[in-house]
């Protein structure tokens, strides 16, 4: 390349390198609704493909009780993506579940923040254990649709008072482990 040329291809990307970066960011924001390239209500990728929507897929099955649905794990940036099937088997996207710190919320939440950025995202909070997974479940109506499951060690998942689960009782700290889309 010529000099002439090195010069334009340097000045191009000092030019649109930031808006393209921007762009390719929009991508891995999400609402209630899902992703860009998954949605609640979208069909689940076909069972025969090793890939979906250029990411490597892998499929399972997830059982509680007598349920059983299948489950498509996608690799993202940052960790994994889990697009769920509903428990009656009609192929459709019925529950999207975040595990990457790569994806945010429209409200800028995302995996690995704190209960303390959930606090001061929205309000008011409702709160209960997910004992079987020793996660809580925030749950706000300013934003219908999104789960975020939050680990906090510290506090007791055996009360039997609501009272115990109040948002302001948790560790501002506790962490966001995963962002559940219905």
């Amino acid at each position: 390349m010529k000099r002439s040329e090195w010069l334009c291809f340097a000045c191009f990307w000092m030019v649109f390198g930031p808006f393209l970066a921007g762009c390719a960011g929009m991508n891995r924001t999400f609402d209630s609704q899902g992703l860009k390239f998954a949605q609640v209500g979208d069909e689940m990728p076909s069972l025969d493909k090793k890939r979906f929507k250029g990411m490597s897929v892998r499929d399972s099955l997830a059982t509680q009780d007598e349920f059983e649905w299948r489950v498509a794990r996608l690799r993202v940036p940052g960790g994994f993506i889990y697009l769920e099937e509903d428990f009656f088997l009609h192929e459709g996207i019925n529950r999207i579940r975040i595990e990457s710190d790569r994806y945010r919320s429209t409200k800028g939440l995302k995996v690995g923040m704190t209960v303390s950025d959930l606090l001061q995202a929205a309000s008011p909070w409702t709160v209960s254990p997910l004992r079987e997974h020793g996660l809580f479940d925030f749950y706000c109506r300013m934003m219908p649709g999104m789960h975020f499951l939050v680990q906090d060690p510290t506090h007791s998942m055996e009360a039997t008072d609501w009272e115990h689960y109040k948002p302001e009782n948790f560790d501002p700290l506790a962490k966001i482990k995963s962002i559940v889309l219905f």
